[in-house]
Formats: C-alpha cells, sequence, structure tokens
C-alpha cells in the first residue's frame, strides 16, 4: 500500500519502494577480490593491470567476450594477489570452446618455463582438467578432472581450495576433487589464454567474466551457476 499524508492525515493503499532508498546488490567477499574482468575489452579489469596480445571481444555470455583463437593471450601484471599457495581461494571463469585436440590453457599460473608452476584450469583434447603444483616442479604436480567440454556451449569452472582439499565444479556440480594436497607454489604470474612466460599452448575460444577470490572458498557443494556477469562491488 502507498501512505499518504495530507495535512496530518494518511490514508492507505499500496507501498511502492522509493527508488532513491533502494541499494544495489554487492558482493559479501568483494573486499577479497584479487581479479575481476567482465572481459568487455582488455582494459575492463578491477585488481591489477594487464598486456592483451591479439585477443579480440565479441558477444559472449554476458554482453562481451574475449576471443581466443590459438595465437592470443591477455596477460597480467604478477601481484602478491595471485599467491593462492596457502590460502583458500576460488577461481572461476565462464569459457566456450569446440576444440577437441591439442592443450589448450584456460586459466593460467603454470609458468612451466622456469619452474613456477602453480595452479593451471586447462583443456587436453577437448577435455577440461586442473593442474597443481607444490614446488613449482612438473615432480610433484597432479592432475585431474577429465569431463568433455568440446560442445561450442558456454561452461561455468571454478576451481575451488578449502583447507588442504582442491574442488572443480563445472556448471555448478562438482567434476572431481583432490583432497589433502596442501599447499601449491607461491605463483605470481596469471595468464588468461596461455601459460605465463613462453605464452604456447594458447587457448581456442572464448572466454568471459573471470574472477580470481584470495581467501574465500566461494563454492564448497553444488551451486546454481551465476545468471548474470559478477558483481564489482
Amino acid at each position: 500500500m502507498t501512505l499518504r499524508f495530507t495535512g496530518g492525515i494518511s490514508t492507505s493503499g499500496e507501498i511502492t519502494a522509493n527508488p532513491q532508498f533502494s541499494s544495489a546488490p554487492t558482493d559479501e567477499f568483494f573486499s577479497s577480490v584479487t581479479l575481476l574482468m567482465h572481459m568487455e575489452d582488455a582494459t575492463d579489469v578491477i585488481g591489477n593491470s594487464t598486456s592483451n596480445t591479439g585477443v579480440t571481444f565479441a558477444a559472449g555470455q554476458f554482453n562481451n567476450a574475449g576471443v581466443f583463437d590459438g595465437n592470443d593471450w591477455i596477460d597480467i601484471t604478477p601481484s602478491s594477489g595471485f599467491d593462492l599457495s596457502a590460502s583458500d581461494f576460488t577461481a572461476e571463469c565462464w569459457f566456450n570452446t569446440s576444440t577437441g585436440t591439442g592443450f589448450h590453457e584456460m586459466l593460467s599460473s603454470w609458468a612451466y618455463s622456469i619452474n613456477e608452476r602453480s595452479w593451471l584450469i586447462w583443456v587436453n583434447a577437448g577435455n577440461l582438467f586442473v593442474n597443481l603444483s607444490s614446488d613449482g616442479t612438473l615432480g610433484t604436480s597432479i592432475s585431474f578432472g577429465g569431463t568433455s567440454v568440446s560442445d561450442g556451449n558456454y561452461h561455468h569452472v571454478a576451481l575451488v581450495r578449502s583447507g588442504s582439499d582442491y574442488d572443480l565444479f563445472l556448471d555448478g556440480t562438482l567434476n572431481d576433487s583432490e583432497n589433502g594436497y596442501g599447499n601449491i607454489f607461491a605463483g605470481t604470474s596469471l595468464t588468461i589464454g596461455a601459460p605465463p612466460v613462453v605464452f604456447d599452448e594458447n587457448f581456442i575460444g572464448d572466454i568471459d567474466d573471470v574472477r580470481i577470490t584470495k581467501g574465500v572458498a566461494r563454492y564448497t557443494s553444488n551451486f546454481a551457476v551465476p545468471t548474470e556477469e559478477f558483481l564489482d562491488q
């Protein structure tokens, strides 16, 4: 009902909200976000600066997405905010690929050429995988996952650390886990669409709405995937 006040007398009807007092939705963990890219363009980034090599932008899951053709990448300036070695974290994005052959790195803190491997979300022969390394070398690394994703549709992927356990979620459903692995290498590099430093094994497809949250395991069980782009406040 709407309350109307006239000469000290109120009359009742339908109550309507005054937009002046309504507040925009907020992300309760936004203060822990160390990277957020909606991928409207290469400058659409919260948390750090970027260097774009060849990535173009076109309609994606939400507004624009980065279009990766296998020869391009977005390199993020190294930051302590990307050192996820000893804390809970959530690394997530939307992606779309129809490529069923080869190695293609999506979100990578996996500088293998200088033995600074930390974590990696990638597609191998059309199947989704996560790699982890405890000391930067290949000898201590593990890989898990393996579900086919090369169907040309958008998928949401999230790598979540909670305590010493790591979970891979695909489209809101727990896909695979590695329990008890513990700390990973203290990498500070991050590249979208390729491994840092050498920039090969490039992604082929689209990547949208990339977010890194340090110190927070956002998802610990199956969840409803976002229906809008990630909040930026």
